[in-house]
């Protein structure tokens, strides 16, 4: 698995190096050396379906996001808003996205936050989640327990399976903020870390 700290850095892995995996055995017997074939793989394209990567393996992960986001309140209101962002998956395998942390960075005033949410919605329209981020009032959720899934993304053919039908825009997913405050909250710039988690599946050919 993979994770990043969505509000610092896109983590885009590009990696070679990775074997071919068809092997061939040979007996040694009565013979005190063999010699052993080895080729290398330089420059492995992790957005080809076809590259020779292991499933499951982290090398897949290839993923393009916004990784500084904001969210408001405008004085006199309740309600928390926030820019539209874009995640896209851009491997040959398709990327399972999860939230494993969010924390506060600064010391600003957050007891007036009652709610605040991540929304997610995919591209094609057909999968769309609501995490919330604080467990209440003031109280982030800082590490969870377990990952909170949050979409699914086909790989950059639109494809869930290797045989699968592709679906458009089933790749790209959208997401933002949406929260409450109490009325009249004092003005404060609290800034936090919201860390995902990006998983592979580890088989690609549908059962």
């Amino acid at each position: 698995m993979k994770k990043v700290i969505a509000s610092l850095f896109v983590a885009s892995a590009c990696l070679g190096g990775v074997l071919p995996t068809v092997a061939q055995a040979a007996d040694v017997n009565g013979a005190s050396e063999a010699n052993i074939t080895v080729n290398g793989t330089i420059g492995v394209d992790n957005t080809d379906p076809e590259a020779n990567i292991n499933e499951g393996s982290d090398t897949w992960i290839n993923v393009t996001l916004d990784t500084a986001t904001v969210f408001y309140n405008v004085a006199g209101q309740t309600t928390i808003e926030s820019p539209t962002y874009n995640i896209e998956n851009k491997s040959g395998r398709p990327v399972d996205v999860s939230v494993t942390a969010f924390s506060q960075d600064n010391s600003d005033d957050i007891a007036n936050i009652t709610e605040l949410n991540l929304v997610s919605m995919r591209a094609d329209g057909t999968a769309s989640t609501e995490t919330a981020l604080f467990s209440g009032p003031g109280t982030p959720k800082e590490t969870f327990v377990t990952p909170a899934p949050i979409l699914s993304l086909a790989n950059t053919e639109d494809k869930f399976t290797e045989n699968g039908t592709a679906t458009t825009n089933a790749k790209k997913a959208t997401f933002g903020y949406t929260g409450k405050v109490v009325k009249d909250a004092a003005a404060s710039a609290p800034s936090f870390t919201l860390t995902l988690q990006f998983d592979v599946p580890t088989t690609w050919t549908t059962p």
